[in-house]
């Protein structure tokens, strides 16, 4: 609880020298920002979700490039109950 998914995942690489790996999971979250691509500028819009948020589907990877820095890739569903 109180855990952010994106630092808490690549902390656990870090610690465990991960360099690649493919994870799934499911369950709640506070809050969630979600970015959506747009392709006809190249830009991504960013939206902040806040209230009951049940994480039914989170699959994603990590890779390492040549400089040993580690990315993160994720997918995500929400049911969502906006906050009162």
């Amino acid at each position: 609880r109180g855990d952010e998914i994106i630092e808490r995942l690549m902390e656990l690489c870090r610690k465990e020298h991960i360099s690649s790996c493919t994870y799934s999971g499911i369950g709640g979250c506070g809050s969630a920002e979600l970015q959506t691509f747009i392709p006809e500028n190249h830009s991504f819009e960013t939206r902040t979700l806040k209230g009951m948020l049940e994480l039914v589907s989170l699959s994603g990877n990590v890779i390492t490039d040549e400089n040993d820095e580690l990315y993160l890739h994720i997918h995500a569903a929400f049911a969502y109950k906006k906050a009162q």
